[in-house]
Order: structure tokens, then sequence, then C-alpha cells
């Protein structure tokens, strides 16, 4: 009995790694795309900064390519189910790599609440929520600039 519970356990595993495996993929392409569009961005802008975003890119490339290797080694094994496809990311916002780049030259206004008295619970819980993953970009963000800085000082 214990062995049945054990192989269904299993079972489910196999279904989470196979769609963490396609989100591990999608993340690897859409970072890669990410920090090439914000290099091609900065070459307009500043060539020094330009540089040392393809500095880091190249670093995460190899890491990358690594990883890659590795999944595809595993997609050979018999009993593979999963796909090594990149997918598509569901969410959309800052970051992403399907944003647009953002033009330097212009400020960013905050958004104007057309009519801040007629807020409700859902709308205060959706703020908090917009808030907490602002704050996680900013924290991502912010060990990024760090790393490239540590990558451009070798």
């Amino acid at each position: 009995m214990d062995q049945h519970f054990k192989i269904e356990c299993a079972k489910e595993e196999i279904l989470r790694l196979n769609v963490e495996i396609t989100r591990f993929v999608t993340w690897i392409h859409d970072e890669d795309r990410y920090l090439e569009d914000k290099r091609l961005e900065w070459e307009q802008i500043d060539e020094c900064i330009a540089f040392r975003i393809d500095l880091y890119r190249r670093s995460r490339a190899r890491f990358n390519s690594h990883h890659l290797q590795l999944l595809a080694e595993l997609s050979l094994m018999p009993g593979f189910t999963g796909s090594l496809a990149v997918g598509k990311r569901k969410e959309r916002g800052a970051g992403s790599s399907d944003e647009p780049p953002m033009d330097l030259e212009e400020p960013i206004a905050p958004p104007i609440a057309a009519n801040t008295a007629q807020s409700n619970d859902a709308d205060d819980e959706e703020d908090e929520d917009n808030v907490e993953q602002d704050e996680d970009l900013n924290e991502v963000l912010a060990k990024e600039i760090e790393l490239v800085a540590r990558i451009s000082e070798d």
C-alpha cells in the first residue's frame, strides 16, 4: 500500500517538474532577450553601460548554456515526458521581456487616479499586491545592478 502512494506522488512530481522545466527554459530565453534589448537601448545613451550589460549577459549566457545542456541530456533519458520548448510568459509588466523599451529621455509621470474616494477593499488588496511586486522587482533590479557593477570592476 505504501508503494502505491509513493508511485502516485512520483507521478505528481513528474507533472510539476515538467511545468518547471518549461518555466526555467522560458526564463532563460526571456532574460537573455531582455538583457540584449537593454544593451541595444543603452548603446544609444551610454556605451559604457551598454558594454557592462553585455558583459553581464555573456556571463549569464555561459551558465545558462550549461543548464540547457544538462536539460538536453535529461530529455534523452527514457521516460522523459517534459518539453524543452520555450513557453510564453503570462504576466506582462516592468521587467518583462515583452515590455517595449522605455524612452529614458522622457520623465515617467505617476498615474493619476480618477476618483480615489470610490476605492473598495478589492482595489486596496490589488494595490498592496502591486506594491509587493514592485518592491520585489526593485530588489531584483538592485541586485542585478550591483552584480553588473561588480563584474565591470574586474
